[in-house]
């Protein structure tokens, strides 16, 4: 089982190396794609390799039944590969391509993904529902 704090270390490292990489496609409002030109070729993508996943495991992704044109949204994927990872950690990796597709460095989605939202003066619990990691009064969880 690949665990929330395996995801999170990928997702910083794959960020600390490639902080201002955006990933055309989305700057394109193309299909997302998991492989393109035989290499992984969004955030999401990377992560999943640093974790053990194969290009083989990546095209299936781009190949999922029930979609035409480019691959499937992380959320919506039936990969039995993904019964892999620990559920919290799927929920991140959905976040970190739900942003990462709105054509915004992969450094600021990742460094986003680890800090309340500033959405208010007042933080609460209410503030956590899309970053379920995160604790109240936690910047980081490991």
């Amino acid at each position: 089982m690949i665990t929330f704090a395996e995801v999170a270390a990928a997702a910083r490292a794959v960020a600390a190396e490639k902080p201002d990489w955006i990933d055309v496609r989305a700057v394109r409002d193309l299909e997302p794609r998991y492989v393109e030109h035989g290499k992984p070729c969004c955030l999401v993508a990377e992560v999943l390799t640093r974790l053990g996943w194969s290009k083989t495991n990546l095209k299936q992704l781009d190949h999922e039944p029930g979609r035409s044109g480019g691959g499937i949204k992380f959320a919506e994927s039936r990969n039995l590969m993904l019964r892999r990872i620990d559920p919290l950690g799927l929920q991140l990796l959905d976040y970190l391509q739900r942003h990462q597709d709105t054509a915004r460095t992969w450094g600021e989605v990742v460094a986003d993904a680890f800090r309340p939202e500033p959405s208010s003066p007042y933080w609460s619990r209410a503030d956590l529902l899309g970053k379920p990691w995160l604790e109240p009064g936690d910047q980081q969880r490991q």
